[in-house]
């Protein structure tokens, strides 16, 4: 059996629901894609493998007949199980792709759920089968600005210090005591003494300085965070002192950033063997698939799970709809929606590194502001974005539609092709057609382009676009992310805003870093995002929420960062299916 013969089963299935299915031979031809002959040499080996009975058809007018010799859910059983488990998940998405019966869909989702779920092995270990929705692009801390890669990292390492988000205070981690002079130019860390690496190593202060000043180099996305390191005294193995050359009041949340674990001085630095002290190590790295296996020796509570797998599967957004048939089979079983309290923001950024661009015309830039309204696409109100940070205090400013003929107008806009471009995810390419077919009505030849985190971040696709709609999801410290959202040289504002325009962000975030309290800041803030929309070099347009299918037999859930749960604290009883299995004798 292969893929054509579920393609010609589930089309006669659908034609007719009988024992015996009648169809001409062209039929068939058109639906392998090949001559009569072919398809009926096809139909003749699927006999031969005992799949069904063939009767040729007979003279002119006389159907040819098919019986099938299994029910569907065993025909496709039996496949499912003479394939690895690799081929097994792309063939499942493969099915999902087809137009099958709707039993069959449920079918599908049972086998899916049974190889994404919690199973103790004859070794007694308990494993999370988890599927990623694309390729990871690295995880070489120095480069890292994508929220997956990042949420990785922190289940892999350690930083000196972290913050809580809780209490929105920076508190000890791999230190256990911090302290700072007056003028906060000055940082002592205090460590923890017989923190393991995963190697065996134990964790000391040239470990510390050394990943800080990995953490400096040029090609690291921290390097503008920390340039004021004068440099790094280590008092003692366990003890170390920072000396700055300005005051810099959030130097110590720089230190809780993802992108700064401590790592061994003496093991050069392998993305795929990864040795940190964090709850998880790497047991398996290639495209198609990530195993994290529990750090025995982790210096925090051991992760309560013994292994987290995570898969790829081309397709697998396909499994989303498969859930929700599965709730609808089975409502008891069924995959529960999770909001995560972590939030993003969706922002409309202009590329002023692309010098013929149109968009260097701000009647241009405003009429793609009146043009991209959250209303269009059915935003609440109160997830309409005018602010990097959800307040309050933010001030809606009303689109309108009706000056976007006038602008055009008064800028001479010349019919040309505008390139915007999306991070490739389902609901967004909705969003951004929504806004295409808009533009048309309008006048403007809008050309959409979407961009694949896992292929397309780090290249050249991103110079032919005019203007790009993205996604920002901030860590843990939220006035931390806003800082990286300016900063890190690989996000997009870095990328796509002039020279003089970061200028004028740069002192302006100098004023945000020295506000004395967090409404000081809030103010500062506040003025930048405003300053950037009236100009409009980039605006908001709508807060957003993590949304995750969760199965309900998982518990510990706990938010960690960008929309991601703390996989340490995960743990899943046995489930009744997998409680009966093992009750079974042969």
């Amino acid at each position: 059996m292969d893929f054509d013969y579920f393609k010609l089963r589930s089309y006669l299935e659908t034609k007719n629901n009988e024992t015996i299915h009648p169809f001409k031979l062209a039929e068939v031809a058109d639906l392998f894609y090949c001559s009569t002959k072919n398809a009926k040499r096809k139909i003749q080996n699927y006999e031969k493998e005992g799949a069904l009975s063939y009767t040729a058809g007979r003279g002119r007018g006389h159907l040819s007949t098919i019986i099938f010799s299994k029910e569907f859910a065993d025909d496709m059983l039996y496949f499912l199980e003479n394939q690895p488990k690799e081929q097994k998940l792309s063939s499942i998405v493969t099915f999902l792709e087809s137009d099958l019966p709707a039993y069959v869909i449920s079918f599908l989702t049972e086998e899916f759920r049974d190889l994404f779920n919690t199973q103790t092995h004859e070794d007694n270990q308990d494993i999370l089968r988890m599927m990623m929705r694309r390729q990871v692009n690295t995880l070489e801390p120095k480069h890292v600005s994508t929220s997956f890669e990042a949420f990785l990292l922190r289940h892999l390492s350690d930083t000196l210090v972290t913050f809580n988000k809780e209490t929105q205070k920076v508190e000890p981690w791999l230190a256990h005591h911090f302290s700072a002079n007056h003028e906060k130019t000055c940082w002592t860390f205090y460590l923890r003494k017989s923190v393991t690496f995963h190697n065996g190593q134990h964790l000391d202060s040239e470990d510390v300085l050394w990943s800080i000043s990995r953490a400096q180099e040029e090609d690291s996305v921290l390097q503008h965070f920390l340039q004021h390191i004068k440099h790094i005294e280590i008092l003692s193995p366990y003890i170390l002192r920072v000396h700055l050359t300005k005051a810099d009041p959030f130097f110590i949340r720089y230190l809780s950033a993802v992108n700064l674990p401590i790592l061994p001085k003496n093991v050069p630095f392998d993305e795929k063997k990864w040795v940190s002290t964090g709850p998880f190590q790497i047991q398996q790295f290639s495209q198609t698939k990530i195993v994290l296996k529990a750090f025995d020796n982790y210096f925090m509570p051991r992760a309560l799970l013994d292994k987290i797998e995570f898969w790829y599967v081309e397709g697998a957004e396909k499994l989303d709809s498969v859930r929700f048939l599965y709730e609808e089979e089975k409502p008891n079983d069924a995959y529960v929606e999770q909001r995560s309290k972590s939030f993003g923001v969706s922002a409309v950024c202009f590329n002023f590194n692309k010098k013929d661009s149109i968009i260097q015309h701000k009647a241009f830039r405003e009429a793609i502001f009146h043009l991209i309204d959250s209303a269009l696409i059915q935003v609440p109100k109160e997830r309409q974005a005018s602010t990097y940070f959800q307040s309050k205090k933010n001030k809606i400013i009303p689109k309108k539609p009706k000056q976007i003929p006038l602008l055009l107008k008064k800028m001479g806009y010349d019919k040309r092709i505008v390139y915007m471009g999306f991070f490739n995810r389902p609901s967004v390419k909705q969003n951004a057609i929504i806004f295409q077919k808009k533009a048309e009505e309008l006048g403007i030849k809008l050309e959409l382009v979407p961009i694949n985190l896992a292929t397309d971040y780090y290249s050249t696709a991103f110079q032919k676009l005019d203007f790009i709609w993205l996604d920002e999801e901030p860590g843990a410290d939220l006035e931390l992310g806003y800082f990286e959202f300016f900063t890190n040289p690989n996000l997009i504002p870095r990328r796509f805003l002039s020279e003089a325009i970061l200028l004028t962000v740069a002192d302006l975030m100098e004023e945000i870093r020295f506000g004395e309290t967090y409404f000081d800041r809030e103010k500062s803030r506040m003025s930048l995002d405003t300053w950037l929309t009236e100009n409009f070099f980039l605006f908001y347009v709508a807060y957003s929420y993590k949304m995750h299918h969760m199965d309900p037999q998982i518990r510990g859930l706990e938010d960690m960062m960008y929309g991601y749960y703390n996989l340490r604290k995960i743990w899943v009883p046995l489930s009744d299916h997998l409680s009966n299995s093992h009750n079974k004798t042969d």
